[in-house]
């Protein structure tokens, strides 16, 4: 990734961290990088929330990627225990088509897409006005 900047949260101005592609590795603590992420999946105080199910760091990972609203893309990674992470985030790139990756140690164990709510190769009809 070309111009890709690589720091500590707190090294980052608002400016910076938002209207650009992000990966934020671990808990991230600026609130306005996971507004809007919260129907789909939730931060928790010890691992994460997805679809109903609660997981704890102690046993799993989470990759997830998700529009920021706009041209961007949001991409969080929740590992679990050291070892483990390092041999997850070898696998993410092999799930390229995923929104969502969970891994139960070293095994993923859940994958899955959000439903597409915009897309620029969708085009509502009700928004096109017919020609008289």
């Amino acid at each position: 990734m070309r111009n890709a900047k690589l720091g500590f949260e707190d090294q980052f101005t608002a400016g910076d961290l938002l209207g650009r592609n992000l990966l934020v590795i671990g808990r991230p603590t600026n609130h306005k990088l996971i507004t809007g992420i919260e129907a789909k999946w939730r931060i928790k105080p010890n691992g994460f929330e997805l679809l109903g199910q609660r997981y704890t760091r102690a046993e799993a990972s989470l990759f997830c990627v998700d529009s920021d609203g706009s041209d961007h893309f949001r991409a969080f990674f929740l590992p679990g225990p050291h070892v483990t992470a390092m041999v997850v985030s070898t696998k993410i790139p092999h799930y390229g088509k995923y929104s969502y990756l969970v891994f139960d140690g070293a095994q993923n164990r859940i994958k899955g897409t959000w439903p597409v709510s915009h897309s620029p190769l969708t085009i509502r009809l009700d928004a096109v006005s017919s020609p008289d």
